[in-house]
């Protein structure tokens, strides 16, 4: 009882007393620097006013409280055993409740992924470290912000809009969908981001969730495949499927304009001479 009592803001423990001096409430209140009574009637008088709690099943101390002259209440009996079994049970919740959210928070903490956490207002609530590596901005100097400041214009300026447009008429646009985005670190650089945002509730209050990660090594590949799949490795110039693809766009715009089109064909004379004689590492170079 003791220690559930001793973290607890609204009640001040001012004594205990029991008639054993080794007992654990004992040993633990001397260690604490609360004062011990082996004379329940000692301790009432020592402690008044005050609320005592008989946890021993002896009523006669109930009798002894009823007796002082001072105001002095006490819990004892059934009621004394319904409020401990509450207050147990109300530790077991809470200590399951700080259980789950520092096992919760542990998971946001190190999640590969930079995760913000916004209300209506666009002002960021939670940010986590690896946001913190993404942006170039600590918690510190971004909780309570507004979250526009992680983006470049014009979503800057419109990102408000968009919130105060999605709460009045429920039209996602970017809620529930992944999209890819145009980020912007602390130090003005851009760079393209996927972004996946969900909504949630606590209570009565909305929050939106995203999940960012900086897909810049991703776009870079994607863009380095497309450029080899339409431009020559050696001299960077468009290859046959782009000038296949260049062509059937031209043709399908002569046509429907009614326009004549052109091709104009360019040939190197004697360019396998240069390769049979000097090799293909001279003719790539030339």
């Amino acid at each position: 009882f003791l220690e559930l009592f001793r973290e607890e803001e609204l009640f001040h423990v001012i004594g205990v007393t029991d008639h054993q001096e080794n007992a654990p409430a004992m040993l633990l209140a001397k260690a604490l620097g609360i004062p011990t009574f082996l004379d329940a009637k000692e301790a009432l008088n020592a402690c008044m006013p005050c609320t005592a709690f008989n946890l021993t099943h002896d009523e006669t101390i109930s009798g002894l409280a009823a007796n002082l002259k001072e105001h002095c209440s006490i819990i004892g009996g059934l009621e004394a055993t319904l409020i401990w079994k509450m207050v147990v049970r109300l530790k077991e919740t809470s200590d399951k409740f700080r259980e789950n959210q520092a096992f919760t928070q542990s998971i946001i903490s190190n999640a590969m992924d930079g995760i913000i956490l916004i209300n209506t207002r666009g002002l960021i609530q939670s940010y986590n470290p690896a946001a913190e590596l993404m942006f170039g901005y600590s918690q510190e100097e971004v909780v309570g912000k507004n979250i526009s400041m992680l983006m470049p214009e014009p979503d800057k300026s419109g990102h408000d809009g968009y919130l105060k447009r999605y709460m009045s008429t429920k039209d996602a646009r970017v809620v529930g969908i992944e999209r890819q985005v145009i980020a912007q670190r602390k130090n003005g650089q851009t760079f393209p981001m996927s972004l996946s945002v969900n909504e949630m509730q606590s209570g009565s209050e909305h929050y939106f969730i995203g999940i960012v990660s900086d897909i810049t090594s991703r776009v870079e590949s994607e863009e380095s495949i497309k450029k080899l799949a339409h431009f020559d490795v050696v001299t960077d110039l468009p290859n046959r499927a782009l000038y296949f693809d260049r062509l059937k766009r031209a043709l399908a715009r002569a046509k429907r304009y009614k326009k004549e089109l052109a091709v104009l064909f360019l040939d190197l004379d004697g360019f396998k001479a240069v390769n049979d004689n000097y090799g293909h590492d001279i003719g790539d170079l030339l």
